[in-house]
């Protein structure tokens, strides 16, 4: 089943179970079902949970916290991830204070739901993962789906966590793909090891085991795919054994995995949906310094898409964006 069809399930189940879930956003109606055909059919099956709005990203997002503060458990769907930059404001001054502003009795919760990255040739403000605006504020947790863990499970992990503001990003080109299971990593020469707290995030290896990796990579989101990629071609071409941390909990990071790159890693390479600067690797580095071990930052490198605005030629968007082949040349350049 691919991507897009998972989470649709994931969103039918919630709203099944939930008589205070909803969904709001633009075109979400049947038979359009969203930008991306994720609650096609849900509109039919409940039509009074389901609120296609008109294009205005704060004016329903706005009532979707003042729906959490009554009590409902509203889903929004925000059509590009571009148009994040019209929430800031209800999610960091207002939203995600409700519940300390309530001392904690507030029950509602907001997840709002955003596909992003490049790939499709939508250009430069159609196109961008903006999710770090929302990076270190307390009360926001920020998940990612990748196409190692089912985003059936993620998303029904992330609905029932505790925390009354999440995001859940999901990448565009992935919509159309399948999960890679262990036993296709099986295949590839990975091995798979799941960590578990509000959520599944995993760690992959070729090496005989996770301390003996050459090199550590973390990525989320649509950089999973190419980084496992490059990593698969490093071992056979150059025996480079790898590491690949892939977060479904971007942040804040679970602190057992946050270990296993300090105390593991010999050389780091994070791989970045969004720009590089000031983003989920500055981030993470930041997390890291927390640990008394933690890893020589001569060691580091941080990837991203070039810091320009994304071109709107097909060709041109696709090497704006990390690649395979920047992966395997950044990587052999610490050997060199």
């Amino acid at each position: 089943m691919k991507t897009v069809n998972k989470i649709n399930s994931a969103l039918e189940k919630i709203l099944k179970k939930d008589k205070y879930s909803l969904i709001l956003g633009e075109d979400l109606l049947d038979p359009y079902g969203g930008a991306f055909k994720v609650t096609q059919g849900l509109s039919t099956k409940y039509p009074k949970q389901i609120i296609s709005t008109p294009i205005s990203e704060a004016g329903f997002t706005g009532i979707a916290s003042g729906m959490m503060y009554s009590g409902l458990n509203p889903i929004v769907e925000i059509m590009f991830n571009d148009f994040l930059t019209l929430i800031t404001d209800i999610i960091i001054n207002s939203s995600s204070k409700f519940s300390w502003f309530s001392k904690n009795k507030m029950k509602g919760k907001l997840l709002i739901r955003v596909p992003g990255g490049g790939g499709r040739g939508y250009g430069p403000i159609h196109s961008q993962n903006l999710e770090k605006l929302f990076f270190g504020w307390p009360n926001i947790d920020i998940f990612a789906t990748n196409l190692i863990y089912d985003p059936y499970e993620l998303l029904l992990d992330v609905y029932e966590s505790k925390t009354n503001v999440k995001f859940f990003l999901e990448n565009k080109v992935d919509y159309t793909k399948d999960i890679l299971n262990k036993e296709d990593l099986d295949k590839q020469g990975f091995k798979l090891e799941t960590i578990k707290n509000d959520v599944v995030d995993n760690l992959i290896y070729n090496s005989d085991s996770i301390k003996g990796s050459d090199i550590t990579f973390c990525c989320y989101g649509g950089s999973v795919e190419k980084t496992l990629n490059a990593a698969k071609d490093l071992f056979i071409s150059d025996e480079i054994s790898s590491l690949v941390v892939v977060p479904s909990k971007i942040a804040p990071m679970n602190k057992e995995v946050l270990e296993k790159i300090a105390f593991y890693s010999k050389k780091l390479v994070i791989i970045e949906e969004g720009y590089a600067e000031s983003g989920w690797g500055s981030y993470l580095l930041t997390q890291l310094t927390k640990f008394e071990n933690t890893i020589n930052v001569n060691n580091v490198k941080i990837l991203g898409p070039k810091f320009e605005p994304i071109p709107a030629n097909f060709e041109k968007e696709k090497n704006h964006f990390v690649t395979k082949e920047n992966i395997i040349k950044e990587v052999k350049a610490f050997y060199e």
